[in-house]
């Protein structure tokens, strides 16, 4: 019987300890108490906007809360590739994160990889940035995955980098020949196709030494903010802007429901202010990237309006009618196309 008392008396201990020092126990008794977030993204080093916004958010969440909240910076794969992090966070053993979208999470989360949603920065941050319209099919996805979504991190532009010139419209002969790299994903190499391109599919790391060797004559895949990577084995960069790179940011959601009202709202807007920051940063970062690519003798090839205009057109002809078939609902599709940014004309 005294074992039995003294365990319950430290079962009771144990329990008011872990009531006290949980943003739960915050969220139950109305008091604002002192923890940690544990934030994971894949971005190492200040040249990177993942690592950027996460360090901003860390900073601005201590000041905001009084030094009451702490945010945990984990970088690179301290804690494994995007992808486990972010089925870490659905299953609640990670708090945060910023991550590509990934098949293995949530198929819709790819909707972001569709080609041309927006294809201009005023278009892009306007369905893509704080508020924007494409937030309440993000909270949807994201919700009945035990995720509570936050934002994106803005990373620029999706372009392609080459060694030979053709003329970058749909179906022209000049283009049918050019062998290049698209992500080792399905619709990467449905839109690498449909753009013209005798597409290869191939992980990031290879494309520098096989641009190099000419097992490749182009890649598509780089943000502007990754293209200068390549100015050595490259002569020609094509301003395509056929996708952007948008990692989403998200939060557990038994973690967020669990925050007071106060504290949601701190992170909320530690996190709008460092996206913010990164969204003027990205057109930054295309400018000096630019600036980098031409320094090197590499040619910067705008898309005139004709050919923007037929490539936008040919990808939500074939591409998005190949996803409504093989990957979403038509509905789906529908709510997408809702929020894309008008062919240009």
């Amino acid at each position: 019987m005294k074992f039995i008392k003294k365990f319950g008396l430290v079962f009771l201990v144990f329990s008011m300890f872990a009531l006290f020092i949980s943003p739960v126990a915050a969220s139950n008794t109305g008091k604002l108490s002192s923890y940690t977030i544990n934030l994971a993204q894949y971005q190492t080093g200040e040249d990177f906007p993942g690592y950027r916004m996460a360090e901003y958010f860390k900073k601005r969440v201590n000041e905001l809360s009084d030094g009451r909240i702490t945010i945990k910076h984990f970088p690179g794969d301290l804690l494994g590739d995007w992808k486990t992090q972010q089925i870490a966070v659905k299953e609640g053993s990670l708090d945060m994160t910023m991550a590509p979208a990934t098949s293995s999470f949530d198929p819709e989360t790819e909707f972001t990889l569709l080609p041309y949603i927006a294809f201009t920065w005023e278009g892009i941050k306007k369905v893509l940035g704080p508020g924007g319209e494409a937030e309440e099919l993000f909270n949807k996805i994201f919700e009945r995955n035990n995720t509570h979504y936050m934002g994106v991190q803005p990373g620029g532009f999706i372009n392609t980098v080459s060694n030979k010139k053709f003329t970058p419209m749909p179906g022209d002969p000049s283009i049918k020949k050019i062998k290049t790299r698209v992500m080792p994903n399905k619709l990467e190499e449905v839109t690498g196709k449909t753009l013209g391109f005798l597409t290869l599919s191939m992980p990031w790391g290879e494309i520098h030494s096989a641009l190099m060797l000419g097992t490749i004559d182009a890649a598509n895949g780089p943000a502007f903010a990754e293209a200068p990577l390549f100015k050595d084995v490259a002569k020609y960069h094509y301003n395509y802007q056929y996708s952007f790179a948008a990692p989403a940011v998200i939060i557990n959601l038994d973690l967020w429901e669990s925050l007071t009202k106060e504290d949601q709202e701190i992170l909320d807007r530690a996190m709008t202010e460092a996206e913010n920051i990164e969204w003027d940063k990205a057109i930054e970062s295309q400018n000096a990237a630019i600036a980098e690519m031409k320094e090197a003798g590499v040619e910067i090839i705008e898309l005139t309006v004709e050919q923007m205009a037929a490539n936008v057109a040919a990808c939500r002809d074939k591409v998005w009618t190949w996803a409504a078939e093989n990957l979403y609902s038509k509905e789906f599709m529908n709510t997408v196309l809702g929020f894309a940014e008008p062919i240009p004309e």
